[in-house]
């Protein structure tokens, strides 16, 4: 690998990884003699020098998935964060109150609103998150051991998704939003597979709750 570096520049080094991504058009505008010239193909390039801008590309990505890995872990953080901060408001709402019920149940309610709108820039975040780690999987230079780590941050991004949807469901039917509560399970089971809402039987009975309360006919099957 030195003596294949040796062969190359700097500047041209970081230019044929930067058309990478471009596509070989690129690299052909980048290089010269890349892909051929009118001349005659290009003699300096060689299969050894192909090898080196893959092996390049493959760093790249598990760069870029450390990265992303890194954010989910973040994202997940502030969620963690948004809900612990929801339950001491409430517990400092409900103890200003000094019994009051409906001065509780008004505090209480504000904070749960505030939240709602939290987890939804929560669960914005995740979706970038996941569809950049969507991005390195569909790489077809990609190597095994970083498709598996990939694969694994995906399903973890989608389990932790689900959840955080599922608890804006669960407060927006807290502050008497039912339709809006509907409005994300059915977003929810909407966005699943065949597969997984074969499995997905507790989703459907809350959505097929929430249509009863709302007087909306509930389909069979």
């Amino acid at each position: 690998m030195s003596h294949h570096v040796c062969r190359f520049s700097r500047l041209v080094v970081s230019a044929m990884v930067v058309a990478l991504l471009m596509g070989s058009a690129g690299l052909a505008q980048v290089i010269p003699g890349f892909g051929g010239t009118d001349n005659g193909p290009g003699d300096d390039w060689t299969s050894e020098d192909a090898e080196y801008v893959r092996y390049m590309h493959q760093q790249r990505l598990k760069k870029d998935l450390a990265t992303y890995t890194d954010a989910f872990a973040a994202v997940k953080l502030d969620e963690e964060k948004t809900l612990t901060a929801m339950e001491k408001a409430i517990s400092e709402a409900e103890t200003n109150a000094a019994g009051n019920a409906v001065a509780a149940k008004r505090k209480r309610m504000i904070v749960q609103h505030k939240t709602i709108g939290t987890l939804m820039k929560i669960d914005y975040k995740y979706g970038r998150v996941y569809e950049a780690a969507t991005k390195v999987k569909n790489d077809k230079v990609i190597e095994k051991k970083t498709l598996e780590k990939v694969e694994q941050l995906l399903a973890d991004l989608k389990t932790q998704v689900r959840a955080n949807r599922e608890r804006i469901a669960d407060l927006y039917e807290q502050v008497e939003q039912p339709r809006k509560a509907l409005a994300v399970l059915e977003g929810l089971y909407n966005g699943l597979s065949e597969t997984e809402r074969a499995s997905a039987t507790t989703l459907k009975e809350r959505i097929n709750t929430l249509k009863k309360q709302l007087g909306i006919k509930v389909e069979e099957g």
